[in-house]
């Protein structure tokens, strides 16, 4: 089967939000929560009613799944059924025809991951076309560079890495289990001990992303600066200290007693570590992604961070909606001439089984 001049499938997957849509598109068509409802009691996988995205979203949230978790996929039949969905019901795709990219998480995939990643997209799925992407990778693609420092900090997981023509440098590697879904929780604590009614963890999210901040200096607060946030019963509490507190602890991860480091310390010492011929590229093309990176002050506090230790002066890139940059970048590599000789066909896999995975993928 030949797929020239087809639009493959991009899927970027995430802890909190999946993204979906179609190669040489910029953005993509759906955003939607990494969530899936089932309900229970029901003798039958088959017939068990099922909730994916903002449809499970109105279920209480001890009753939904998540799928992914601090980057690493937990439960593949949710997983299949999210994927599934993307294809049928978000982008009206033939499974059958229609070639796919699927973003991984830097370091969490094991091999046995990938493989049953695989299986379940030809197996279950019957794909016709497989290429899974690095998102620090394609996080650099979506900047239009080859070459550089990605520090992706997304929703459950941080990662810092290096890459360099268009490779990742697995041995200057680092993930942390910090990121988004830590300032919420620390967020929501401190703003339900100041008010009597306790706020949803959607109310509590939409709190940090609207007004959540990151200070230049941890030692200096904002003390006289207050935000009102208006609730849905239309009552009005009023937020402070608790807005760049929650934020600090993604440079303090003492503050939520998490012994590891703040995001910003591995970037510097990972340049270190990579051939001495290629740092000066990586100290100027530091790239954030991920959305955490829209804190506001976060890329300032970056770059303060890393001057204070970085032998010659860094550079970080500036980045529009840095959230779908890894999207973006898995987009613009499913249009390269050599893309589909770079994937997974459901021939090679036929032949050769799951293992073929590492040896395309690496």
């Amino acid at each position: 089967m030949s797929f020239e001049g087809l639009a493959s499938v991009i899927i970027d997957n995430g802890s909190h939000t999946m993204k979906a849509g179609f190669s040489g598109d910029y953005q993509p068509k759906e955003c939607f929560p990494t969530i899936v409802w089932r309900q229970t009691g029901m003798i039958g996988l088959g017939d068990t009613p099922i909730a994916v995205g903002e449809r499970a979203s109105g279920y209480r949230r001890d009753s939904l799944r998540f799928p992914i978790r601090r980057g690493k996929i937990v439960d593949w039949d949710d997983m299949e059924v999210i994927w599934r969905r993307i294809f049928t019901h978000y982008l009206a795709a033939d499974m059958e025809t229609t070639p796919a990219l699927l973003t991984e998480s830097p370091s969490k995939n094991s091999k046995e991951d990938r493989e049953k990643m695989i299986q379940v997209l030809f197996d279950a799925m019957e794909l016709p076309s497989v290429y899974i992407a690095n998102q620090a990778v394609t996080t650099l693609f979506g900047c239009d560079k080859v070459n550089g420092l990605v520090l992706e900090s997304g929703h459950g997981s941080s990662h810092t890495v290096p890459v360099y023509e268009g490779y990742a440098l697995s041995h200057a590697t680092e993930s942390l289990d910090l990121g988004g879904l830590d300032v919420t929780e620390y967020l929501k604590r401190k703003v339900d001990e100041r008010n009597e009614s306790k706020l949803s963890f959607g109310i509590v999210e939409d709190i940090k992303e609207k007004h959540c901040y990151i200070l230049m200096d941890c030692e200096k607060s904002r003390e006289n600066e207050k935000v009102s946030y208006e609730l849905p019963d239309e009552t009005v509490i009023l937020l402070g200290d608790e807005l760049y507190e929650a934020s600090e602890c993604l440079f303090n991860p003492s503050l939520i007693d998490f012994n590891c480091k703040g995001i910003h310390e591995n970037i510097i010492p990972l340049i270190e570590k990579c051939d001495q011929d290629i740092r000066n590229e990586l100290y100027r093309n530091i790239v954030l992604g991920g959305g955490n990176t829209l804190l506001k002050g976060f890329r300032n506090r970056i770059e303060k961070e890393c001057n204070k230790i970085s032998p010659i002066e860094v550079s970080i890139c500036e980045t529009n909606h840095a959230q779908f940059s890894s999207w973006k970048g898995a987009s613009i590599l499913a249009q390269t001439s050599q893309f589909i000789d770079l994937s997974i066909s459901r021939k090679d896999y036929q032949e050769y089984g799951s293992k073929i995975v590492h040896r395309k993928f690496f």
